[in-house]
């Protein structure tokens, strides 16, 4: 398992982070509800780019697990919006978020539609055990947002960019 404990530019913002990212973790672990984490934490993981941002914590799960997480938050109280034309259940503490998607139609080749990916890096953050989408399907998820987006097509063009240095 990798071990990293270095942070982004955000640092302050992002160990505020932390502890309520983790809370959202067990409550997950408790109701054996498996996760994987993506997007922009992902990038910095991979890229160890502490010139970046990390704002919020973006985490999948599998299509069949809607409920049951929903139910979970609301047994411990958690506060949750869903979002339904995004299909994302976003979990707010002031400026700390945490948005736990579903795969949805056109996910990444190694994610099958409304499951989660068949290979991940395990990892440590920052003391709790998860898994971290590889960086060949994080980028093939942004590539395909990009291919269905209208409004974003300069922000993911540039993300490709960038984790195409990273790509082997």
């Amino acid at each position: 398992m990798k071990k990293y404990y270095f942070y982004p530019k955000n640092k302050s913002h992002f160990k505020k982070l932390l502890p309520f990212a983790k809370k959202i973790f067990s409550i997950l672990k408790e109701k054996k509800i498996n996760f994987v984490i993506y997007s922009s934490y992902a990038t910095f993981f991979h890229t160890k780019d502490e010139g970046l941002k990390v704002h919020d914590l973006d985490i999948l799960i599998e299509d069949k697990n809607y409920p049951k997480v929903m139910s979970a938050l609301n047994t411990a109280k958690i506060k949750f919006k869903f979002m339904p034309e995004w299909d994302t259940l976003e979990i707010k503490k002031g400026k700390l978020k945490v948005d736990i998607d579903r795969m949805g139609e056109g996910g990444c080749k190694n994610i099958k539609e409304g499951g989660l990916p068949s290979k991940t890096v395990k990892a440590d953050f920052y003391g709790a055990k998860v898994k971290i989408v590889t960086l060949e399907d994080l980028y093939d998820t942004y590539y395909r947002g990009y291919l269905r987006t209208i409004e974003d097509k300069e922000k993911l063009r540039n993300k490709l960019n960038y984790l195409k240095k990273f790509l082997k």
